[in-house]
């Protein structure tokens, strides 16, 4: 079916995998906890703070979570989106990331299915080998946003050979999709970067880069 496109960057604050916290877009704060798992399957629920992140904190108290690490680290994330309804009714995304600016910025893809589970379930299990295929090296994984953000921060904090708080945990994405790359990302076309596909469902994730395509 036709797809949507839709560009922003985003400004993520990394805490776990059942925690995601973002600037949307540089405006308005949003909190994602993570509700209940089942195998790869995930179930969310949003919400929106007052723009603050003692605000944030305040949430996490009352749902039972962790406060945000005293020097939180976060991530700028620049985003071009596609989105389109699938099979029975499934949501497809698939995203082009410019993680992070300049010389050490990254280029990843993430697909993500969205929906009813024996939907998602579907076009999962038809786009994870497809997802896999086209992985560079050892970057493939299945997690959602959250830990994906865990992830990098982690592996920019390594390259720099410092520590940097935060918990690493689990989240989702999902899905099949638009396997081309995404116009008008921003990404400059010379950088080397291999593209991750972080891939996810209505409930599941994963990631990986492909060494035969670049944006």
């Amino acid at each position: 079916r036709n797809s949507k496109l839709e560009q922003r960057t985003d400004q993520y604050v990394a805490h776990s995998a059942a925690v995601g916290v973002k600037h949307r877009g540089g405006g308005s704060l949003e909190v994602k906890l993570r509700k209940k798992t089942d195998q790869d399957f995930e179930k969310w629920k949003k919400h929106r703070c007052n723009g603050v992140l003692t605000a944030v904190d305040q949430l996490l108290e009352r749902t039972g979570h962790a406060a945000l690490p005293a020097s939180s680290s976060s991530l700028q994330v620049a985003k071009c989106r596609r989105q389109a309804f699938v099979g029975g009714g499934a949501l497809l995304e698939q995203t082009e990331l410019l993680v992070g600016a300049g010389v050490q910025a990254s280029v990843w893809r993430t697909v993500a299915v969205e929906g009813k589970r024996a939907d998602a379930a579907q076009v999962r299990e038809s786009i994870l080998p497809l997802c896999r295929a086209q992985a560079a090296e050892d970057s493939f994984s299945v997690q959602g946003y959250p830990a994906f953000v865990v992830r990098l921060v982690r592996d920019e904090a390594s390259r720099a050979g410092g520590e940097r708080t935060g918990a690493l945990g689990t989240d989702d994405l999902g899905g099949p999709a638009f396997l081309d790359a995404c116009p008008g990302s921003g990404v400059d076309p010379q950088m080397r970067e291999p593209i991750a596909l972080p891939l996810g469902l209505a409930s599941t994730s994963a990631a990986a880069p492909s060494p035969s395509r670049r944006l």
